[in-house]
């Protein structure tokens, strides 16, 4: 290889490095506009009651429910980009610091997006609305008898 192909190698992977920065930034606040556009009408925030978050909850669940995997998918874009990202900010880091901070930077920059991987996965395996399962009984079974254990909480008031 020639000294100009190496160059121009190089400068491919860093302006890679650089569009993969700017793609996680914009996967993240596309997640962000996206929310706030086809979410139901009304907010939710950390201070709410729990009435206010089930009523939010209820107004459609099944929109709503396709709305956390889009978002879901969204933030793992924009967690995969973070990912890809990490080596081209701890080579910067690496040129105008030491290696010390490159290793921090790379192991808390790899942390950080595995934990948004995680979070925005949990929108891709855990339905939010699905139906429950009627629990298996435990215990005797209605038919029996002589059953000592009530079968309902009423008949134990009787």
């Amino acid at each position: 290889m020639t000294t100009a192909t190496l160059t121009r190698t190089r400068a491919q992977r860093r302006d890679l490095g650089a569009l993969t920065g700017v793609l996680y930034v914009l996967f993240f606040v596309a997640s962000l506009v996206i929310a706030g556009a086809l979410g139901p009408s009304g907010t939710v925030t950390p201070y709410s009651s729990d009435a206010e978050v089930q009523a939010y909850r209820l107004k459609d669940p099944a929109r709503l429910e396709d709305l956390f995997r889009i978002l879901g998918l969204m933030q793992g874009l924009s967690a995969l980009a973070l990912l890809a990202f990490v080596p081209c900010l701890a080579a910067f880091v690496r040129r105008h610091g030491s290696d010390a901070r490159a290793g921090v930077v790379r192991s808390l920059a790899t942390v950080a997006g595995a934990l948004l991987l995680l979070s925005a996965s949990t929108s891709w395996f855990w339905p939010r609305s699905a139906p429950r399962r009627s629990r298996p009984r435990i215990g005797p079974s209605r038919t029996c008898p002589s059953s000592p254990v009530p079968d309902r909480p009423s008949q134990a008031l009787a």
